[in-house]
């Protein structure tokens, strides 16, 4: 039961890591979708401000950092390695001096990679439309104002430029802007949604397995204190009698026996130790008996000797006392002839 009950433990704990792991990877998703976002988002801003900035100053470098932004965003362009959302304000601060690129990426790319829902997925690409179309918009103003940028930009320019700046900042021009900014806070929503979803979930199953486990555990302690008492009655208890008859037969009671039934290693050793008991039993019989003759041996032995000395010294009396006779009693005697 103890050994179920272990591998029970360990199951739960196995999901419990797996729940956990689930809401890593739910915030990680997040996390990565919103940084998607933002990249949309950004890559949005950014060709406003090249766009207008280009168009305020006749700059060509604006233009070229505009379609640079398009051609990394649809992955026809290398990939900065650094290219998050102060990209090009360093760029523009600092130059293209520290930028390094890596492999083509494009943004469509990036969010099949990251396994978006089909709303997901459709919020995202609404927003990248929406910007495209934009973008469509920004290009031909550019073109527009680029012949006026040949002439010069000169004390006129910005007087002659003026009514297609103001494309860039009318509201038509805002309310695309904003078509974008919905489409990118739909997708945002969206991911809030499913994501909240899927923590509650893991949190609910963790909390659910963290109820498994101290159902468990409680259950270990309880048969691991049926197991103690078992243990005391199957094996404590015939240990103590197995002692407590060796002591017996230390003092002299050979005659002493054990009956252990139920576990079978201590049924054996029950046996030898009766077989032992029995061993030192008949040994001591045949010493104790051996004793006794030689006990009697000695005593019929010391006997004999005692008479042998009794008929010793009354042979010897016998034998002085003619010899001690008066004359008289010897010329009484028969002389030989």
């Amino acid at each position: 039961m103890l050994g179920v009950l272990v591998a029970g433990l360990l199951v739960v704990a196995t999901l419990q890591l797996r729940a956990s792991d689930a809401q890593a990877g739910a915030e990680n998703q997040r996390n990565r979708s919103f940084r998607l976002a933002d990249s949309m988002r950004q890559s949005s801003n950014d060709l406003t401000q090249m766009v207008r900035l280009y168009v305020a100053t006749g700059d060509a470098r604006y233009r070229a950092y505009y379609e640079e932004i398009l051609a990394i965003r649809s992955g026809t362009a290398p990939r900065p390695t650094q290219y998050d959302s102060s990209f090009w304000d360093r760029v523009l601060a600092e130059g293209k001096g520290f930028v390094h690129y890596g492999a083509p990426r494009s943004l469509v790319d990036e969010m099949r990679a990251a396994r978006f829902t089909e709303g997901e997925f459709n919020a995202l690409t609404a927003s990248l439309r929406a910007s495209d179309n934009l973008a469509r918009l920004e290009l031909e103003v550019m073109d527009r104002v680029a012949g006026r940028i040949v002439r010069g930009v000169d004390s006129t320019y910005v007087a002659d430029i003026a009514p297609e700046y103001q494309r860039l900042v009318d509201t038509s021009y805002l309310s695309e802007k904003g078509v974008i900014m919905s489409a990118i806070g739909d997708f945002v929503a969206r991911v809030e949604t499913r994501t909240v979803d899927a923590v509650e979930r893991a949190r609910s199953t963790s909390r659910t397995l963290s109820i498994i486990q101290i159902g468990i555990l409680g259950a270990i302690v309880l048969v691991a204190v049926v197991a103690m008492v078992r243990a005391s009655r199957v094996l404590l208890r015939p240990l103590g009698e197995l002692a407590a008859a060796t002591q017996q037969v230390t003092r002299g009671d050979y005659g002493r026996r054990v009956r252990i039934r139920g576990v079978c290693e201590l049924e054996v050793l029950a046996s030898a130790f009766n077989t032992m008991a029995a061993a030192i039993q008949s040994d001591v019989s045949r010493r104790e008996r051996a004793e006794r003759e030689a006990v009697q041996a000695r005593a019929a032995a010391e006997e004999a000797n005692q008479a042998k000395s009794t008929f010793v010294a009354a042979m010897s009396h016998e034998i002085r006392t003619p010899m001690l006779a008066s004359p008289a009693c010897w010329r009484s005697w028969p002389r030989p002839t």
